[in-house]
């Protein structure tokens, strides 16, 4: 984990997730289009890097190794890990069709990875909120 922590900390990561999150658009196709017509010479290693270091983290997470799930979504909350559903996964999409292949399945890792944070987020704000109605 701690390998892991350290690669997020470093400044090549830090400046890919800038540049990837520069594309956030209102829609996925806004997010690929915005992507594709960038000039940015580095979004295709920043992208790379971005999605190899997630794709990582979900299979970790997928396989139990970075367990349990509220020290992993404490240090990687839902909006740390938006990137996934609002950036990785369209552009990774647009990416495959166009090469002849399909979206990633809904039961991909990414996408599990994503789902169970923004499902801990949803519980976590449920039960704050019930603690400050009593």
């Amino acid at each position: 984990m701690s390998v892991l922590r350290k690669e997020y900390r470093e400044r090549e990561m830090e400046y890919a997730l800038t540049v990837m999150s520069d594309f956030k658009g209102i829609s996925d196709e806004n997010t690929v289009e915005r992507y594709e017509k960038s000039s940015d010479g580095d979004k295709d290693s920043c992208r790379r890097k971005v999605s190899h270091f997630y794709k990582e983290l979900a299979d970790l997470y997928a396989d139990h190794v970075l367990r349990p799930k509220k020290f992993l979504f404490n240090i990687w909350p839902e909006p740390d890990l938006r990137i996934i559903k609002e950036v990785i996964i369209p552009i990774d999409d647009s990416i495959r069709e166009k090469g002849g292949r399909e979206k990633l399945p809904k039961d991909n890792n990414l996408w599990k990875l994503y789902l169970d944070a923004e499902k801990w987020a949803n519980n976590k704000k449920r039960k704050s909120k019930d603690l400050s109605n009593e």
